[in-house]
Formats: structure tokens, sequence, C-alpha cells
């Protein structure tokens, strides 16, 4: 860490945690057998881009991958920017470990081209009691677990 960095508090991004990420489908597969907790149907991950050649052509390569990917799966995608500067790839699948997967397909060329410290987090749907709940991994491997009813609009895109 750089002087400045110290004196501005900031640091070097952790690089994520592929094996944490993946981890997310051995929890998924031990609360299946609970009757409170149903896997959503929905996932995101969320960057944010800059203005390169890569991220101006990114977005057709990742609706042709995605194309592809959901004709093999199914999974069903939207790409969007919100109101803060960020842009988002929702997507939409019955099989929770299709929805893992893609998010995982949908990070790796952002990050070949050097952009990993782009990715924000990604973001998967679980229903508590009824209640849209999920879970959040930063893209420094950090785990959250967020309910709607607390969260900001901007933390609860996938719906």
């Amino acid at each position: 860490m750089g002087l400045l960095s110290g004196l501005f508090g900031r640091s070097k991004l952790k690089k994520g945690d592929r094996e944490q990420f993946f981890s997310i489908i051995t929890t998924a597969d031990s609360l299946r057998g609970r009757t409170d907790l149903r896997l959503g149907e929905k996932a995101g991950i969320v960057f944010n881009s800059v203005e390169s050649a890569f991220f101006e052509t990114l977005e057709t390569e990742l609706r042709d991958l995605l194309n592809i990917s959901g004709r093999a799966t199914g999974t069903r995608f939207e790409i969007t920017d919100d109101g803060y500067g960020t842009r988002w790839v929702v997507l939409d699948d019955r099989h929770f470990e299709d929805l893992v997967s893609t998010i995982h397909m949908v990070g790796e060329p952002i990050g070949a081209h050097g952009f990993s410290d782009r990715l924000i987090a990604s973001v998967f749907r679980f229903d508590y009691e009824g209640r849209p709940t999920g879970s959040t991994t930063s893209s420094a491997g950090a785990s959250i677990r967020w309910c709607s009813s607390v969260t900001s609009s901007a933390t609860t895109r996938p719906r």
C-alpha cells in the first residue's frame, strides 16, 4: 500500500476467490431441505463500466455469449444500467446451478481483460417465509445476506 493510499484509507482490492464463489451451490444444496427457504429463480451481476474499447463491445459480446448459453440452459437475461452508473446483467432461470454458472461466465471476459476490479457483486435471490431475501457476494469475496425489506433499491436489483 502506498503512502497516499494509507492516508486516504484506500487499500488494494482483494482478488475474488473462485472456490468461495461456487460454494453458494453447496450452500443451496444444504438449504433445499428447509421448508421456510426457497431458492429464487433470479440472479444478477453488477459492475462499473469504463470508457474503453473493451467496454464498448462488451455488451454485444455478453449478449452473444448469453444467447448461446441460454439456448443450452434456458436462462433468460436482461442487461441494464441503473441510476448509480453501474451495469447489471439480470438472469432468470428455474435451475439455481445454471444461474451460478452463468454469473461466473459473465464475469470471466471482464476479468480476462484486466477489469476484474470493476466487478462489484453477484446477487442471488432466495425467498424466506414467502419474502424475497438474497445473498450477495462481493468481488472481494465477502458474503452478505440481505432482506429486501431493509435494503436499498440499488442492492435489490434481481426481482
